[in-house]
């Protein structure tokens, strides 16, 4: 999602709702929002009463460490402590070090943030399309707060979580 969304939010929420009741699944709703650098999320305010996951993303940050850090450490805090109903999610949890080349540069301030998420009750998801937790971080993270995740835009892309099942 951004501030200002190129579609109709409350029409897919409702969709959310219709598909749940129809085929008689529990449906989630959710967004994925972008990490900003004053530490809120690109995600309008009003919309976050209506879902039951955010899911923290970081997309398109400046290239600046100490920036990124401190405004994931004010987001997560924030969000936490305001909506404490949502199910916060950390998506593809160090992507942006990741694409940076600092992952394991930056290796013990990886492991303080999945250590601070985990204390605040953040959810962690281990996205296969990234392998992000690397195998060597995931002892950090409890069972309850572990979220698969494939990063699928596409229906072919679910294979890949139908190929984690089988093999683990």
């Amino acid at each position: 999602i951004r501030e200002n969304p190129t579609y109709n939010v409350r029409q897919y929420l409702d969709e959310i709702e219709f598909c749940s009741a129809y085929f008689n699944i529990r449906g989630v709703k959710g967004l994925e929002a972008k990490l900003l650098p004053d530490g809120f999320l690109d995600v309008p305010a009003a919309l976050l009463g209506d879902v039951e996951v955010l899911g923290l993303a970081e997309h398109s940050f400046p290239s600046d460490v100490k920036l990124f850090i401190d405004s994931w450490r004010k987001a997560v805090v924030r969000y936490k402590s305001e909506y404490p109903c949502l199910e916060i999610v950390w998506v593809h949890p160090g992507l942006w070090l990741k694409k940076q080349g600092k992952l394991f540069e930056m290796r013990e301030s990886y492991e303080k943030m999945l250590f601070e998420a985990v204390a605040l009750g953040i959810s962690i998801e281990k996205n296969l399309r990234y392998n992000l937790v690397p195998d060597e971080f995931e002892y950090i993270i409890p069972r309850e707060k572990l979220v698969i995740g494939v990063d699928a835009h596409r229906l072919s892309d679910l294979a890949s979580l139908h190929n984690y099942f089988w093999l683990t």
